[in-house]
């Protein structure tokens, strides 16, 4: 509670009274102020307001009461005395005037950084805005402290998420203010292995490295552009065409999509637009270094453990690339395969005749097949 204490006194039709202003008083948010008198008077107190020591208001707060400031009650206040006792002269005022100041939150705490992450080991500055209105700035990384004073901090070579706010006291009291919280995420450089979203989509994608190669661990779900076939006579027409296409097994999202991902034809493998930036369509001799690798019984390596045909030979996914059964569809239209193989693109920019690695439910080998250009098999992504 603030006391603002006018030092006045009067007597019948003498006017003693110290003239011009007070100390001035600056207030915190929502503080509560007595206004009281340093001394006995006679006469009638009134409290007046004005925001430019021109024009006074009367008020209506009252001597030894509270009122609460905010800073719509800025200005300058000033206590009149009338006395009503002078024989001949009428009433006679006194006066003394205090400026009174509500503290404001007037700032925020700003960065030179655009971006939705921050790139990693890079340095950022943080400033205040109206900084001339504050001081003892300190600025809280992670909640440890860091002093300013300028209103300025450099927070260098950044290797982790952080937080950050901003407290000040307000210049000439003893107000506190706290700044709103920024929090900001590190761009970390991706590591195999790890979940990949793809940008583009928001699609998440399991990984897998073999033989020092990064793979989707996952069949590729993104179409982009490329429009989806449903119907027998425009799958026809479309691999008539050399169009791009692509299709779910059996036009079915709901049983096939999540595991087994989209089906594409050759022609959608055009431009290698297909997987996210820096990553690719694996070339023939991408899929040969991997089978080399994997040697013998590799198509078992690379097989998932569930979904396949249980008539056949088990896949152990010991290389982790979780291949499953997730078939084609013929260039006339008819879906086949379902449990029994899988079929996964390469792309050779100067063929017009694609390859793919074939797996099959009956064998624990790898193959490479060409000439299905007209069908549609699955997607496997490598990184560049």
């Amino acid at each position: 509670m603030e006391k603002m204490r006018f030092a006045l006194t009067i007597w019948i039709c003498v006017i003693m009274v110290k003239q011009g202003f007070c100390q001035d008083i600056i207030l915190c948010e929502e503080d509560e102020v007595t206004f009281e008198l340093a001394a006995d008077y006679w006469g009638t107190p009134v409290i007046e307001y004005s925001s430019d020591l021109e024009n006074w208001i009367p008020t209506s707060i009252q001597i030894n009461e509270s009122f609460l400031f905010t800073e719509e009650q800025n200005g300058f206040y000033r206590l009149r005395m009338m006395d009503f006792d002078c024989l001949d002269e009428g009433a006679a005022y006194g006066e003394q005037i205090k400026k009174v100041e509500v503290a404001s939150s007037d700032f925020e705490i700003l960065t030179d950084f655009v971006g939705d992450s921050i790139p990693l080991e890079s340095n950022l500055t943080f400033w205040i805005t109206n900084v001339s209105l504050y001081s003892d700035i300190t600025f809280f990384i992670n909640d440890v402290a860091f002093g300013s004073e300028n209103g300025e901090f450099l927070l260098e070579n950044i290797t982790e998420n952080f937080s950050i706010y901003v407290s000040v006291v307000y210049s000439g009291s003893e107000c506190i203010f706290y700044s709103d919280t920024l929090d900001f995420a590190v761009e970390l450089p991706f590591v195999c292995g790890q979940t990949f979203e793809d940008p583009r989509d928001g699609t998440l994608y399991s990984t897998v490295e073999i033989n020092g190669q990064c793979w989707f661990a996952e069949n590729l779900k993104y179409a982009g552009s490329i429009l989806e076939i449903v119907e027998s006579t425009d799958w026809i027409l479309n691999n008539t065409f050399q169009q791009p296409g692509w299709c779910w097994f059996e036009n079915d999202s709901a049983s096939y999509e999540l595991l087994y991902g989209k089906l594409y034809n050759s022609f959608s493998l055009e431009g290698d637009s297909l997987c996210p930036n820096g990553w690719t369509i694996p070339e023939e001799d991408d899929i040969n270094s991997l089978l080399d690798f994997l040697g013998n019984e590799a198509g078992t390596k690379l097989k998932a453990g569930t979904l396949w045909n249980s008539d056949g030979v088990a896949g152990t996914n010991e290389s982790g690339f979780t291949a499953f059964p997730g078939g084609k569809r013929e260039w006339f239209a008819q879906f086949e395969g379902i449990s029994d193989e899988a079929f996964f693109w390469t792309y050779n920019e100067a063929s017009e005749i694609q390859s793919v690695l074939k797996l099959t439910f009956d064998s624990n080998e790898a193959d490479i097949e060409v000439g299905i250009n007209n069908s549609a098999a699955s997607c496997r992504c490598i990184m560049e």
